[in-house]
């Protein structure tokens, strides 16, 4: 592990000792025991052969198991590779297939499967390769070190002013920047007690804040939206978020006059931000000073940003190693000199605040916090042979973001098939990425070089049914 993240989470570790870290439901783990279940398990993966720059790909479901091997694995020098639990079959596939890992673990550290041998890397400090969708909506794999995570999420802690006397709920997957990277590392970065909770429930949820006078919590839009129908059936609930001090949220614009009701009844006012798994979290909203509705705040301290044709362009040390095993990719996603393109439409004010207007890439949807690639989904519905055509595009939807929707060409009865074809994604995919609506068309709109045009399709305002189907 790099020297300065070893001493940081070594040292917070030390000063720990009793102290709870972690807690899901009725168990519990002290810094002492997270260190010392580590150190074991580092042990097992030394006598199996396991060595620094091997890939380990984590399958695990939100459990003390979680933060013991993302501590394992920063201490071994082997690359994290973490997936949804949830994920498809398809999406597991192409991802063993990308990075070659040496084992998987799934419910626990001590079940891993060998996979194969790994190559020797050129990447100085590798740690972990997270996964993110493309063009093609096959996941592509970002590379991160030491070097970028310190850089990102110290930062990151640092500008929050976290600190051990915090305490953390944590609600959000654990195999992406903002749950894994913000609410596991950024914790053993700055010494943060946090509770893990298994899935959001926004009862559980307020429960657990009370119970704990918890004083950190990150949601994304989706979760905000559901508290306020808690808070607004019965505004007692909202007296549970009184203690904290810092509430955040991301992955989509939340809208002022949510931000001003949430504040209107637990007296916290919603710190947004932005980032991606390519970048970690480079822009926000100052924890002291002037929070703006609407914002995504303002660059980091060490991070550059500059806008090139209405496009957020980014540098830093907080920035990924590339993608991997994929250099044309990774040469593509930067500009000539060097800044990286996000892909991301934005305007800045007068002050520097960032404001998000928008995504240049269509093929993937952001719902409720998921970044979903639709060549999957379309490759699913293509394989029944009466779907002639089809395209798959996020619509708005105000509690969501985006929802996801399918228009297709199809052969015979439309109305019978699209039952069987919802039925057939929500047996494939997890519930995040189910078909929220659907659209027959005669033909889909293509340009003149004959590629479709889902623009035209995410702004075809009439004739999306929503289907009752059977479980």
């Amino acid at each position: 592990m790099n020297s300065s993240l070893q001493s940081l989470i070594n040292s917070q570790i030390q000063k720990g000792g009793q102290r709870v870290a972690f807690r899901l439901g009725h168990e519990k783990i002290t810094w002492s025991e997270l260190d010392q279940a580590s150190t074991r398990r580092l042990q097992d993966y030394r006598k199996a052969g396991v060595k620094p720059g091997d890939r380990i790909l984590c399958k695990l479901p939100t459990s003390l198991e979680l933060p013991i091997a993302v501590l394992t694995h920063l201490r071994g020098g082997f690359i994290h590779v973490p997936v949804a639990p949830t994920s498809s079959q398809t999406a597991v596939t192409h991802l063993i297939e990308l990075t070659s890992p040496r084992c998987i673990i799934e419910e626990g550290i001590r079940t891993f499967h060998e996979i194969s041998p790994s190559p020797a890397l050129a990447v100085p400090d590798p740690a972990w390769i997270l996964s993110t969708s493309g063009t093609t909506g096959m996941p592509k794999g970002v590379l991160h070190t030491h070097r970028s995570l310190l850089a990102g999420i110290g930062a990151l802690t640092e500008l929050w002013e976290w600190c051990p006397a915090d305490h953390q709920i944590l609600a959000l997957p654990l195999f992406h920047v903002h749950g894994l990277g913000i609410g596991i590392l950024g914790a053993m970065l700055r010494g943060v007690e946090t509770t893990l909770l298994p899935r959001f429930d926004t009862a559980q949820l307020c429960q657990a804040m009370a119970r704990h006078k918890a004083t950190l919590f990150m949601g994304v839009p989706t979760m905000y939206y559901q508290l306020l129908k808690l808070f607004e059936e019965d505004p007692v609930w909202s007296e549970h978020f009184h203690k904290a001090r810092l509430c955040t949220a991301g992955s989509a614009a939340l809208g002022a006059e949510r931000l001003q009701r949430f504040e209107a009844l637990t007296g916290q006012r919603i710190l947004e931000r932005y980032g991606m798994s390519e970048t970690l979290i480079t822009v926000s909203n100052p924890y002291r000073g002037d929070r703006r509705s609407g914002s995504m705040g303002v660059p980091l301290a060490n991070v550059q940003t500059r806008i090139v044709d209405g496009e957020l362009q980014v540098r830093g040390r907080a920035l990924m190693a590339g993608y991997w095993n994929q250099p044309q990719v990774t040469q593509a996603a930067y500009s000539e000199d060097d800044w990286f393109r996000t892909g991301d439409q934005v305007e800045e004010d007068a002050d520097g605040y960032l404001y998000h207007r928008g995504r240049r890439s269509i093929d993937w949807i952001k719902s409720g916090g998921w970044r979903i690639g639709t060549h999957e989904l379309e490759e699913a519905l293509l394989r029944d042979s009466r779907v002639e055509e089809v395209a798959v595009v996020g619509l708005p939807d105000e509690e969501w973001g985006e929802i996801v929707a399918a228009a297709i060409v199809c052969k015979g009865d439309a109305q019978q098939l699209l039952i069987e074809l919802a039925h057939g994604i929500r047996q494939q995919f997890p519930r995040h990425q189910h078909i929220r609506r659907w659209l027959v068309v005669q033909q889909l709109p293509r340009n003149a070089m004959g590629k479709i045009q889902k623009a035209q399709l995410k702004h075809h305002a009439e004739g999306w049914q929503r289907l009752k189907v059977p479980s």
